[in-house]
């Protein structure tokens, strides 16, 4: 990019995808890579407010980045190598995050509610760190889902399965609907599209 636009001055700035909406609302940013949830919208705060209207923001969707289950080894479920249910899972504790701060939750209990099964998520281990989430696991505190693309540092104590019907997160480019796009902004989008074609094909 830099050696076809030596001018324009690029900046990576990180934020949740709320927030990211939001600048991109406020025109402070040109382009933003998001994730939202079929129960979650990119643009929806973690309290439930949405900091952009329907049709002020476009989006591109580039691929689904799954959930999948984590266990400790030696669990009863670690030895499957089919996709496990739900339903197995019905007398497991599960690790998710502290209210509020993921909206993932959300997913799978959507997706629990319909398949008629309740999960027990863990009262007082609560963590938003994937490391973390990794660490109680393996120490035989619950289970947790975690998006693939979190798993690239696994601990050899964890194993992780597919889960039937499980949420995934949808990946998407977005940029401020009806706003100039420069032809450096057009030429970054194509390359973020280029650079996810194998995340793409591994995830789908």
């Amino acid at each position: 990019f830099h050696a076809d636009h030596p001018d324009v001055d690029l900046q990576l700035i990180d934020g949740e995808p709320y927030e990211s909406i939001a600048r991109l609302r406020m025109r402070d940013l040109d382009l933003a890579l998001v994730f939202s949830l079929d129960s979650w919208p990119a643009a929806m705060d973690y309290d439930g407010n949405l900091v952009a209207r329907d049709g002020e923001i476009e989006f591109l969707r580039l691929f689904d980045d799954p959930f999948l289950l984590m266990l400790p080894k030696g669990h009863r479920l670690a030895a499957s190598a089919e996709e496990i249910e739900l339903v197995d899972l019905a007398e497991e504790q599960i690790i998710g995050s502290p209210v509020g701060c993921a909206p993932w939750g959300t997913d799978l209990e959507h997706v629990c509610e319909q398949a008629g099964v309740e999960l027990m998520f863990q009262a007082v281990y609560r963590s938003v760190d994937f490391q973390a989430q990794q660490a109680l696991v393996a120490h035989g505190l619950g289970l947790t889902l975690l998006p693939r693309l979190a798993l690239t540092a696994l601990r050899d104590d964890v194993v992780v399965r597919p889960l039937m019907n499980a949420p995934a997160r949808h990946v998407c480019l977005a940029w401020p609907a009806g706003a100039y796009r420069t032809s450096s902004s057009l030429a970054m989008a194509e390359i973020v599209a280029v650079l996810t074609d194998d995340v793409r094909l591994q995830t789908g």
